[in-house]
C-alpha cells in the first residue's frame, strides 16, 4: 500500500482488518507523527517505509509477529531512540537510519538481528558508540557510519566475517582517527575490505 507524500496524514490508519499487507510506504509524509499499533500485528509485512517523515519522533513497538519484515526504512525521521523490541525483527535484512539527527544510540538488542545485511546510520550525528556485541551480527555486509560521532570501534567488529562495505568519517565537531581504525584491523579483515573500505573524512 502506497501512501507516500500524503501531506495531510498525521497518523497511520488502523490496519486491523487488512492482515495480508506485504508493503507499507509512508515515505515523505511530512506531517506524520504517530504509528498505529495495528502495524505490529501484520504478520505478512515485508517492507515498512517511514523514510523522511521528518516530524516522526517515536517509532512503533515491534512484535514477534513481524518476523517476515525484511526492510525498515526510517531515514530522515526525528526518532530519538529505537525500542529494544527491534530485536524481535528476526527476518530483517536492511535497516536504514540515515540522517536521524536526534537518534542518540543503538540498543544492544539490535545485535539479535542475525539476518541483517545492511545497517545505515550515516548522518546520525548524536551516535557516539556502537553496541559492544555488534560482532554477533553474522550476516552484516554493509555498515555505514560516516557522519556520526564515533571515535572508537568495538573490538567485536572483527567478528563480522561477511563485512564488505565499511564507511567511516567524522561529523561536525568530531573527527575520529580513521587511520587508527584502519591499522587496527586484523590482516584477514583488511584483505576482505580492500575493495570496499571507504574512509570518509569530513572534518580536517
Amino acid at each position: 500500500m502506497d501512501l507516500c507524500y500524503s501531506k495531510n496524514l498525521t497518523t497511520t490508519p488502523d490496519f486491523s482488518g487488512i492482515r495480508n499487507l506485504e508493503e507499507l510506504d509512508f515515505g515523505s509524509c511530512m506531517n506524520l507523527v504517530e504509528i498505529h499499533l495495528s502495524i505490529a500485528d501484520l504478520k505478512c509485512l515485508k517492507s515498512l517505509d517511514l523514510g523522511f517523515c521528518s516530524k516522526l519522533k517515536k517509532i512503533l513497538e515491534f512484535s514477534g509477529q513481524m518476523k517476515n519484515l525484511s526492510t525498515l526504512d526510517s531515514q530522515g525521521t526525528s526518532i530519538e531512540k529505537l525500542p529494544s523490541s527491534i530485536g524481535c525483527l528476526v527476518g530483517l535484512t536492511s535497516l536504514l537510519l540515515k540522517d536521524c539527527k536526534n537518534l542518540t544510540g543503538l540498543p544492544s538488542e539490535i545485535c539479535n538481528l542475525k539476518s541483517l545485511g545492511a545497517l545505515h546510520v550515516n548522518g546520525c550525528s548524536k551516535i557516539d558508540k556502537l553496541p559492544k556485541n555488534i560482532g554477533e551480527m553474522e550476516c552484516l555486509r554493509t555498515l555505514l557510519l560516516n557522519g556520526i560521532a564515533i571515535r572508537q570501534l568495538p573490538r567485536s567488529i572483527f567478528g563480522l566475517k561477511k563485512l564488505k562495505d565499511l564507511s567511516l568519517g567524522g561529523s561536525s565537531g568530531s573527527q575520529p582517527n580513521n587511520s587508527r581504525f584502519l591499522w587496527d584491523l586484523p590482516a584477514s579483515m583488511e584483505e576482505r575490505l580492500l575493495c570496499w573500505l571507504r574512509l570518509m573524512v569530513y572534518s580536517l
